[in-house]
């Protein structure tokens, strides 16, 4: 029983240790604090992008007018250029066997009315914002009135629309559950409340396939962007995982 026991506490430790470190591990993250004021995130730090005019996107890095924080991703200052502006940063491609998740912040507004403008997970392309497989599972402003969509359509999904999350912070988060072959997203904010979509498919290639965190504004008729701050890309432990620790609880009650 001695025996039993100490091969369990063993093995129990053995992926307590792996939680830890799938805990501990920072996939990719963004404050923008590195930037200089007014100035274009493309070619900086890693971002980089195209607009579908062959030109380069321009995505502002200012002061935030509504975020907390020094700096943030200046959505709010249109460039007017016509054009749907998006840039991209390489990521370690997400394991299937991991639940992987994209965390950032994010201020619409409904005067002037911000649409059209989202953050995403995809698979890069070259050069970044040049092809849609860049967005592969994102959320984005709406274009037809304050809400946000949940958008998995590039993985035969759809759209989900969660109307509301305007004039206030909101935290957004895109889950990529590999165990379950499955994404959803949750938003967040005081008005709002917490809200979670329903999950999508999502396939072990799909998965696999996710390399890039993105970013698009559409500039057309001078739409208004949304302010976006804090991206973290962090796997979350799995069920397995929690397992472990709930048994490792047990063990310590027994004794």
């Amino acid at each position: 029983m001695k025996m039993k026991k100490t091969l369990t506490v063993c093995l129990l430790a053995v992926l307590i240790a792996g939680v830890g470190s799938a805990q501990g591990t920072i996939l990719f993250s963004e404050d923008f604090e590195s930037f200089a004021a007014g100035s274009n995130l493309n070619s900086q730090g890693g971002w980089s992008g195209l607009n579908p005019g062959g030109g380069a996107s321009v995505m502002i890095v200012d002061h935030g007018a509504y975020l907390t924080g020094s700096q943030v991703l200046n959505g709010q200052a249109p460039q007017g250029d016509g054009w749907v502006n998006a840039v991209g940063h390489a990521v370690t491609p997400l394991l299937s066997t991991n639940v992987s998740v994209l965390h950032f912040d994010a201020y619409a507004t409904t005067t002037p009315l911000t649409f059209n403008t989202g953050v995403g997970l995809g698979a890069k392309p070259n050069p970044f914002g040049a092809d849609p497989q860049s967005f592969m599972v994102y959320w984005y402003a709406s274009e037809t009135g304050p809400g946000w969509v949940f958008d998995t359509r590039l993985i035969g999904g759809d759209l989900q629309l969660i109307t509301g999350g305007y004039d206030e912070p909101v935290h957004l988060q895109i889950v990529i559950d590999g165990p379950a072959n499955e994404t959803y997203g949750i938003i967040e904010g005081a008005a709002l409340g917490r809200i979670e979509t329903a999950h999508r498919a999502v396939s072990v290639a799909q998965i696999e396939s996710l390399d890039a965190v993105s970013m698009f504004v559409d500039n057309n008729l001078n739409r208004e962007g949304a302010e976006y701050d804090n991206l973290l890309l962090v796997p979350e432990p799995t069920t397995l995982s929690l397992l472990a620790l709930g048994g490792l609880a047990l063990l310590r009650r027994r004794r």
